[in-house]
């Protein structure tokens, strides 16, 4: 790819995660490139992962089986825009080849997802470089249940905790914050757009005085249990349901709320999402410049394809790169 090589000390600096999202509708063998806006940064950025799932829910609810995932059929070729591409030419590389960052998505075991949403486990993202989470500071989670494609019914309103960990900064000791009572709505075919905000000021806000530099954060879904209706069982939900951190002090995670499977890089269900850590180490993105997406579409059914950059900025620097 030709991307720029950075002192380590520059790139330690960008600590705060931002996630660029993007999707496009694609039909049956159709090629396309997703090169929007979305995905072009507005200040400097470490790009750590490139992330593509495929939404078939929104789609094609009543035309494939819970939980069935397209992923597999997808070709992928991509490069910062007026630079080199990841495959030369206008060749495509297998989604397999491009997911190069299995994490843990395992079908058994924590991570039970074969058969239902999650009854145990969840979602989990390691942070390349700890943000700093001072005293005082609290979280806000802005989340999205979208239009309810019609035919289906959401079984029952379900309860998701985002938790957020890492070490004091003079104490060394591990400290966890969690937003809790985000509850998504039973919705019947065809519900409009849900939104909501929730924060929680006695869980997740950092009420001592050590600043803590948080290392990871996970979406978990409590007292679950498996059984019947869409929300139990089709893990496609995750690609519907949509959330964006929003700090206290400083900028949110994301322009937008982000389907929720974007925030398991390190842990989440086989099958849903395709992560490309680029070799060679982090792309450094400067402002103004994006990144698009060549992708072929070789299933029988449209599918709305997603895809993600996952990475860091520096706001305090201004332009470092």
């Amino acid at each position: 790819m030709g991307q720029k090589r950075l002192p380590q000390e520059i790139v330690r600096a960008f600590r705060t995660p931002l996630i660029l999202f993007a999707e496009q509708v694609v039909a049956p063998g159709a090629q396309i490139e997703i090169n929007q806006d979305a995905l072009s940064a507005s200040r400097d950025m470490i790009i750590d992962y490139l992330a593509i799932s495929e939404d078939s829910f929104s789609t094609n609810n009543l035309v494939v089986g819970l939980g069935q995932t397209y992923l597999h059929m997808l070709d992928v070729n991509w490069g910062v825009a007026e630079g080199s591409k990841w495959l030369p030419g206008n060749n495509f590389g297998r989604i397999e080849l491009f997911h190069n960052h299995p994490g843990d998505r395992s079908a058994a075991g924590i991570m039970n997802f074969a058969n239902r949403f999650a009854a145990w486990g969840g979602l989990r993202w390691k942070h390349s470089e700890p943000w700093i989470y001072n005293p005082i500071d609290n979280l806000t989670i802005d989340f999205l249940r979208p239009a309810m494609p019609a035919g289906i019914a959401q079984a029952a309103a379900e309860p998701l905790r985002v938790s957020f960990s890492g070490v004091g900064q003079k104490t060394g000791l591990r400290r966890d914050s969690e937003v809790q009572g985000i509850n998504v709505p039973q919705a019947l075919g065809g519900a409009a757009p849900l939104p909501g905000t929730f924060s929680d000021n006695q869980r997740a806000n950092n009420i001592g005085t050590d600043p803590i530099f948080m290392t990871d954060m996970s979406v978990s879904f409590p007292n679950r249990q498996g059984g019947g209706g869409a929300w139990n069982a089709d893990i496609r939900l995750l690609n519907h349901f949509r959330m964006r951190v929003v700090p206290s002090v400083g900028d949110g995670w994301s322009r937008v709320q982000v389907p929720l499977i974007f925030y398991g890089v390190d842990m989440s269900p086989p099958y849903r999402v395709a992560y490309h850590k680029p070799e060679g180490g982090p792309i450094a993105l400067e402002a103004g410049r994006k990144i698009a997406f060549d992708i072929v579409n070789n299933s029988a059914v449209t599918t709305n394809i997603q895809v993600a950059l996952i990475g860091r900025i520096a706001p305090e620097l201004g332009s470092a790169l």
